[in-house]
């Protein structure tokens, strides 16, 4: 019907009778075809949610952020159909990013482990040793108080002494770059790894 009055001379649409209450009626049809489409797109969102355990674990993972990702794509209206089933989404969001964060911090553990005895470290061990470093040094505070850095301490402080007493007794230009990661090492160092250091002033 709204294709056959547009196609009429703009004088005859005007002498279409009721073009008012056609055109009221026209946007109620809008209105409620935007209202299905806006519940069809979420019902696919809290299908999405509902699927999902009320305990996840870490391969859950992509589902979540499935899950995620559609609720984001909604509009404002959609969203707020979503209704409680966004609140068990926020939750299980929350669940993963604990297990997550354990992940990281067992996986950090394990590097640390996995590092020789300070009698038994060498300079070959340098790459294992700054790897779980740098891993600890990234986490939050928080994350850092659930592992105990000693170990960890104690072989990079060993490795900067070991750095130190592979430099020549009279260093030359071409010692620089030695220098400068010993020096870098040093000074990203806090002062639980400083204090250990017995060469240091060499």
């Amino acid at each position: 019907l709204t294709s056959a009055i547009n196609q009429l001379p703009g004088s005859l649409q005007v002498e279409v009778k009721n073009m008012d209450v056609y055109k009221v009626k026209l946007e109620i049809i809008q209105q409620l075809q935007q209202q299905a489409s806006d519940i069809d797109y979420a019902n696919d969102v809290r299908n999405l949610i509902n699927e999902l355990p009320k305990e996840v674990t870490l391969e859950h993972e992509e589902k979540i952020k499935k899950a995620r990702a559609a609720y984001d794509q909604l509009n404002k209206d959609q969203q707020q159909l979503i209704g409680l089933e966004y609140v068990k989404l926020t939750t299980l969001e929350n669940q993963l990013s604990t297990l997550l964060k354990d992940q990281q911090i067992e996986q950090i553990k394990a590097q640390i482990s996995a590092l020789p005895t300070i009698a038994k470290l060498t300079l070959n061990d340098k790459e294992a040793i700054l790897q779980a470093y740098d891993a600890y040094l990234a986490l939050p505070y928080d994350q850092k108080q659930a592992i105990d850095s000693r170990q960890l301490n104690r072989a990079v402080a060993a490795l900067i002494e070991l750095q130190i007493a592979a430099l020549p007794a009279t260093v030359t230009e071409a010692d620089k770059p030695a220098l400068n990661e010993i020096r870098y090492l040093y000074n990203e160092a806090d002062y639980s790894i400083q204090s250990l250091l017995t060469n240091y002033n060499k």
